[in-house]
């Protein structure tokens, strides 16, 4: 059975609230062990937390989730030859003891090494979906991301997206702005089109259409607080622990 993702950008609506690390992009070399912390979010306990372990390329190979001391959830992490990320095993289910569920990626590339596709094939096996990638820019960013519908982005000089049109039957859905910081972190984040008293706009994790985020940072310019601002609101999301 295939299914088709509505986007790319729903996929991981947890990674992309900042909630669950992307281990598909974010690397931590020289890092063994960074422990996650939840706060104020509405889908962690505050109890909740997240050790992950890098190997020496700072990708992750391991993470375990724990609610207050009982461990929750185990997953292992493998990568490819152009360290890509090929599988995430769930060795653990505190809810599904005897199962492992197993997610894997599978990648297609163009004569010029620029990623045109990737399938997700999980649910051990039973489903896949497919993203492609087209109109690249000068820096090779792909500006359209289409899975069963589509996905526009415009990127900054560093490659990060600072504006994302997603659309539905080629009808605009919602359109974000986004800005980042020196260190490369996302620091606002606007949805002109987003009203939390219309479902048909509503966009899954977020608090508000502005959104604020704060840090408090290490010495080695790794945020270890992150803070979201919204409606006159100030919420604490996450601590982060480096060894």
């Amino acid at each position: 059975m295939k299914i088709i993702i509505f986007t790319l950008i729903f996929f991981q609506p947890l990674t992309l609230m900042g909630q669950r690390l992307d281990v598909e992009t974010e690397k931590f070399p020289g890092v063994k062990k960074m422990t996650v912390r939840f706060y104020g979010s509405r889908y962690f306990k505050k109890s909740s937390r997240i050790v992950y372990y890098f190997d020496s390329n700072g990708n992750a190979i391991k993470s375990s989730d724990f609610d207050g001391i009982k461990c929750v959830a185990r997953h292992l992490y493998l990568y490819n030859e152009k360290g890509l990320l090929s599988e995430e095993i769930q060795t653990y289910d505190v809810d599904d003891k005897k199962a492992t569920h197993t997610t894997k990626w599978m990648y297609e590339f163009d004569t010029n090494d620029r990623l045109i596709r990737k399938a997700i094939v999980f649910g051990n096996g039973k489903w896949e979906a497919d993203i492609y990638y087209q109109d690249f820019d000068e820096n090779n960013n792909p500006q359209t991301v289409i899975s069963d519908n589509r996905t526009t982005i415009e990127y900054n000089s560093l490659g990060k997206a600072i504006l994302i049109r997603r659309f539905k039957n080629e009808e605009i859905q919602s359109i974000e702005e986004i800005r980042y910081n020196e260190f490369g972190d996302k620091i606002y984040s606007r949805l002109p089109l987003y009203d939390i008293k219309k479902p048909e706009t509503w966009v899954s994790g977020r608090y508000s259409a502005i959104e604020i985020y704060e840090y408090k940072y290490d010495k080695s310019n790794r945020w270890i607080e992150k803070y979201i601002v919204y409606d006159n609101k100030k919420k604490l999301l996450q601590k982060r622990g480096f060894k």
